[in-house]
């Protein structure tokens, strides 16, 4: 123990190594702690001889543990500190301030039947403190009373509740007594897990331990924290056990009111639909509560995220998640979550030329392409198709609008088969080029000089080779017009990150971790586990790297190719010549997560829709 004299006329005492095990006894008389005047600077004294009183009536004394602080007011009659259980006391401090005693201590149990701290069994060496309060905002580790081998274990380290939301919130936490000794213990008490103080009421046994514990043997037993009222609550629970002995250790939380959660002043979700940008402002109902808000998909907290200055405007879909927050000593607000839709604008997303390794072992070569940002909606699907069917254009289906309930024009589109796709296809290059320029060349023709369109789609249910036809038509590969992927490309486009890094065949496309974190897919994809069992707008999930949405779920996309073996080592690859099946890639609103893995090739007839079945544009 050394003791510092600073010029301010403070004393600091820090006791350290105490392996003897010292006692201290609190007696609450008038004695001051006369050795302590008595001591000059880096003086020593033999820790055993210490059985003073640490309280002085006429003032009060500051004890702080890990962040809790106790007083002794002698005119309030109040008296207690805090400690942590440990072998030996490992850091003690006293200081005097004025007329002002300081006393921190780490490393101390809590003996909660004494006024005292001392070893409550010398050869263990376990040191306590009186506990009746703590302040707002205190941590604590547990403690127990260890006697004859018999032990309270505790799964998580602490029995510290926490906070808990006063509005029927509980935290539940799991117990073990410990059979060290010896011989089998009984536990005899009436309850066996006896719960008494001011706050007893707000401490459930919910699981009782068994009466009969053998020797190097555990008993589990449960208690709930279920607090009705604000503030600090503190209760003490006693196991008897072979009728004369008592495992005693301390109950804490904190009942805390919520922080009511963020509320926005402009409607959101996928049925409103914004064409101009707008203005949003975030509150909550509770005085003095901090917003902090984020836009790129992370979850906001009081370390994370925009602080709220004021309105947010918006001109584009954005997702906002906010939290709002006041302090330790209220529970923060659950994140509130709202989606701002603006009809999407239909774009192309350029992606560049590369090498790389289709499914991870087939090695691909692929000139520049561009991609269409969104899969094709309903409303554009519907426009196009209008103008089509009054210039010479048939189509075997008139496409969905999405599917499942609460749908709208900006769904994919669906009920589609993939004769339609393309069909469609060079109804939107020529519908394109009414208002662009220059004009863009089709892709799919009759004849092999490419002079007569493909401009009739059926769904005759059965394969016809004829070349020229709805499922042998001429391609132009050179040409600009609008057309469906081939799966290289669309593979090349799901997994691309930077040229040379690639997305791993088990995640979904644009995800950060793979198909097993549903955290991580649910942010990329609608599929079976959160879409409802419905399509979405497309574009309210995150993008991938090159800022494509929906890659992965919401609906199967057509690719051109025939569903077959994969090739290696070619430039451009299309697939085989002929089969009977068309390749679909990406995964739906109704598939797993592995159905929407960057990777997974799925197969379907030409002539054939389904409600999670659409497509997305390429061109050159």
């Amino acid at each position: 123990m050394t003791c510092t004299d600073a010029a301010t006329g403070t004393y600091e005492y820090t006791l350290t190594g105490l392996d003897s095990y010292p006692y201290f006894k609190v007696i609450g008389n008038d004695k001051y702690w006369n050795e302590a005047q008595s001591l000059k600077p880096y003086d020593e004294i033999n820790l055993n001889d210490l059985e003073e009183d640490l309280l002085n009536t006429a003032n009060n004394y500051v004890w702080t543990v890990t962040g809790v602080t106790g007083v002794y007011d002698a005119a309030g009659g109040k008296e207690w500190a805090a400690g942590i259980v440990g072998g030996a006391m490992n850091n003690f401090t006293y200081k005097r301030i004025g007329g002002q005693y300081k006393v921190t201590v780490k490393g101390l149990g809590i003996d909660p039947i004494n006024n005292n701290f001392f070893p409550m069994d010398a050869d263990k060496g376990i040191i306590y403190i009186k506990l009746d309060e703590i302040v707002p905002g205190a941590e604590r580790i547990d403690v127990y009373v260890s006697d004859n081998g018999v032990k309270l274990g505790i799964p998580d380290g602490t029995s510290d509740f926490d906070r808990v939301g006063i509005d029927g919130g509980y935290l539940e936490k799991s117990f073990n007594i410990v059979n060290g000794s010896g011989a089998q213990i009984s536990l005899n008490g009436s309850p066996r897990v006896a719960i008494s103080g001011d706050d007893a009421a707000d401490f459930t046994v919910t699981q009782t331990p068994m009466s009969v514990v053998p020797s190097g043997n555990q008993t589990t037993f449960k208690i709930k924290f279920a607090p009705t009222t604000a503030g600090v609550k503190s209760a003490l629970a006693t196991i008897q056990y072979d009728t004369t002995n008592n495992l005693i250790f301390n109950l804490t939380g904190r009942g805390a009111e919520k922080v009511a959660n963020p509320a926005f002043s402009l409607s959101g979700g996928e049925s409103n639909v914004y064409t101009t940008a707008q203005s949003v402002e975030i509150t909550s109902a509770t005085a003095g509560a901090i917003i902090r808000y984020t836009t790129d998909w992370t979850i906001p907290s009081k370390t994370n995220g925009t602080l709220y200055t004021g309105a947010l405007s918006i001109s584009q879909t954005t997702t906002i998640k906010a939290i709002a927050y006041i302090d330790d000593t209220y529970l923060d607000s659950d994140v509130v979550e709202i989606l701002y839709y603006f009809s999407p604008v239909f774009a192309m997303v350029d992606v560049p030329s590369g090498i790389f390794n289709m499914n991870d072992n087939y090695l691909v070569e692929l000139s520049a392409f561009k991609m269409g940002k969104y899969e094709v909606t309903y409303e554009l699907w519907y426009e196009v198709k209008t103008w089509a069917t009054a210039n010479d254009y048939t189509f075997a289906n008139s496409g969905g609008m999405g599917y499942g309930g609460g749908n709208t024009s900006s769904n994919p589109v669906t009920y589609v088969n993939w004769r339609d796709c393309i069909v469609w296809c060079n109804a939107y290059t020529e519908y394109y080029n009414l208002t662009n320029d220059p004009d863009l060349t089709p892709v799919y023709w009759s004849d092999s000089g490419f002079t007569t369109l493909l401009k009739k789609s059926t769904n005759t249910g059965s394969v016809d080779t004829t070349p020229g036809s709805e499922d042998k038509p001429y391609v132009k590969w050179s040409a600009d017009g609008f057309r469906l992927p081939t799966e290289a490309e669309w593979e090349y486009a799901a997994r691309y990150q930077d040229g040379s890094s690639w997305t791993p065949t088990n995640y979904m496309s644009g995800a950060s971790a793979d198909c097993d974190d549903t955290g991580a897919c649910g942010k990329v994809a609608w599929y079976s586990a959160n879409s409802g069992s419905r399509t979405h707008n497309v574009g309210t999930k995150k993008p991938n790297q090159f800022g494509i949405y929906d890659m992965s779920g919401n609906v199967y996309e057509w690719c051109w190719d025939w569903y077959g073996e994969l090739q290696s080592g070619v430039m451009d690859p299309v697939g085989p010549d002929d089969g009977s099946y068309r390749l679909i890639r990406g995964g739906g609103w109704g598939g797993d997560a592995n159905d929407c893995r960057v990777d997974c090739r799925f197969d379907y007839y030409p002539w054939d829709s389904d409600r999670q079945l659409g497509f997305r544009l390429v061109r050159r």
